[in-house]
């Protein structure tokens, strides 16, 4: 779900710009580079984005809030890709200039420390982490007000920091007070709700909390089904994360039919030979496996198998996911003989350099 959340702040960006053929030429080539990213070509939108930073240089004072967001679209892109120093650097450099710009107190300021907050998180330093969520925090709650959507975000990273260190006794009433935020300014059914709720439910997961977590899934694939479509890999996705709830619960009913339900969504829009259809098949064939429904799984894994071979190679890595998995299917049903080939075949695998 991240990913998907984070391609939309580069959307976000890009609206905010409000780019179009009329604009500068240095809008339209960060544009460009914010298509690019929102569609995962990473590495092309920040050669777009790298000119266009260049062209904003000449083009506009040093101290520019417009040149601002051009940094921290490009930070955006490099923290996509790993690039963490580089995007740490100029989130700071936007900063500076907001900060001289608009004054401390301002929205724009607390968004570069949101994002200054992120850098740190992902980095580990959870310290400096903290510092600056909490002061962006401040800041939207006293321009925006205590109940603005925006809030509810820095809420929600705050939360995220916290549970991430296992402070759960602070983290859950922040996402609480997010999602409630949120629910009260937009509704129950708005698509904005969707990163608190997916937020609670692996928040309950990770305590082992089934029933909670279910309550939240439950929410999320009802907000995700009304404002994507009930065919919408977001839909799928989830559904995938419930049903494997399910399992854990020993719910096998309600699992199967969501992981069928995953399966089918995924062979609609990637088309049945894609390997992520393969993974969708291992899901249900393993929900068989431990109901020892063994008659059902075998044809699951014969097909991710040849899905995989076919796609990939018989010599990847993933291959040998779908060797495993049938082995010990075969093993279980008595075919020793045919579970030591496939075996072999893993373990051939395994010492490829």
């Amino acid at each position: 779900m991240r990913a998907r959340w984070f391609r939309f702040s580069a959307l976000v960006l890009l609206a905010a710009l409000g780019v179009n053929g009329q604009e500068a030429s240095w809008k339209e080539q960060f544009g460009q580079a914010m298509a690019l990213y929102s569609k995962g070509h990473h590495a092309k939108a920040a050669t777009v984005d790298e000119t266009a930073v260049k062209t904003a240089e000449k083009e506009l004072k040093a101290d520019d809030p417009d040149f601002a967001k051009g940094l921290t679209g490009l930070a955006v892109i490099y923290r996509a890709q790993g690039k963490h120093v580089q995007a740490e650097s100029l989130h700071r450099r936007a900063l500076a200039i907001r900060e001289k710009a608009l004054g401390p107190d301002h929205p724009d300021v607390a968004q570069s420390l949101n994002n200054l907050g992120f850098i740190y998180q992902a980095q580990g330093k959870y310290v400096e982490a903290e510092a600056f969520y909490k002061r962006a925090l401040v800041i939207w709650e006293k321009a925006l007000g205590p109940e603005h959507p925006e809030v509810a975000t820095a809420l929600s990273n705050l939360a995220r920091l916290y549970s991430v260190q296992k402070r759960y006794g602070e983290a859950e009433p922040l996402f609480k007070r997010g999602l409630a935020i949120a629910e009260k300014a937009l509704g129950q059914e708005h698509l904005f709700l969707a990163p608190g709720l997916s937020d609670l439910a692996f928040f309950y997961v990770e305590q082992a909390r089934y029933d909670e977590a279910e309550t939240f899934f439950r929410r999320l694939l009802a907000v995700l089904q009304k404002n994507l479509g009930t065919e919408h890999p977001e839909v799928a996705a989830t559904s995938k994360f419930l049903a494997i709830l399910y399992q854990q619960e020993k719910k096998y009913a309600e699992a199967e039919s969501l992981f069928k339900q995953a399966l089918a969504i995924v062979e609609k829009v990637a088309g049945p030979e894609n390997p992520e259809v393969a993974l969708r098949l291992d899901d249900l064939g393993r929900l068989y496996m431990v109901q020892q429904k063994y008659a059902d799984a075998e044809p699951l894994f014969k097909r991710s198998l040849a899905i995989r071979e076919k796609a990939l190679g018989p010599t990847h890595v993933v291959v040998y996911i779908s060797l495993r998995n049938y082995a010990d299917l075969l093993r279980k049903t008595g075919r020793v003989e045919e579970a030591k080939q496939f075996e072999a075949r893993e373990a051939m695998g395994a010492k490829a350099p």
